[in-house]
């Protein structure tokens, strides 16, 4: 198994995600900001599934089921959606999917807060060998691909 792993360039938290799955939410990422139909979102499979979680048929005046509607159904992302809370949250992803073991042993109290703010416990960049150690010692191989890492952190 691959690993995503480098630093979020806005802060001192290190980023540990499956890369497949690094590479799925961008993708999702870019899709969802770029459509401009339905059926575009259709052509991506986890731009769709994230469509799905979010779409609620009540918002609209005809209510109408996610696949009743046809491809040429105009998209906008912020009617859709909302604002930025359905984005893939690379720190989130981290508390999610990296090792159990590393988080408890190299884990830290997230401190932040607001109102959309889901605190989970994250990593320093500071233990960033001491981690990378630890996975390849796990048979896992380290991905450092920092344009993939902007692109999730958009």
């Amino acid at each position: 198994m691959q690993w995503l792993v480098g630093q979020d360039p806005w802060s001192e938290r290190l980023a540990v995600v499956p890369l497949a799955q690094a590479v799925q939410d961008v993708e999702a990422i870019g899709t969802i900001g770029a459509a401009q139909t339905l059926g575009e979102i259709r052509q991506s499979a986890p731009a769709l599934a994230i469509v799905r979680e979010w779409y609620d048929p009540d918002r609209w005046d005809e209510h109408a089921e996610l696949d009743s509607l046809p491809d040429d159904t105009p998209f906008d992302v912020e009617d859709w959606l909302g604002e930025c809370t359905w984005q893939p949250v690379v720190r989130l992803r981290t508390a999610e999917l990296a090792p159990q073991d590393l988080l408890e042993e190299y884990g830290r109290l997230d401190d932040g807060f607001g109102i959309d703010y889901e605190p989970a416990p994250w990593l320093s960049v500071e233990d960033q060998p001491a981690i990378e150690a630890r996975l390849r010692k796990m048979d896992y191989e380290i991905v450092h691909d920092d344009a993939l890492l902007t692109a999730y952190l958009g």
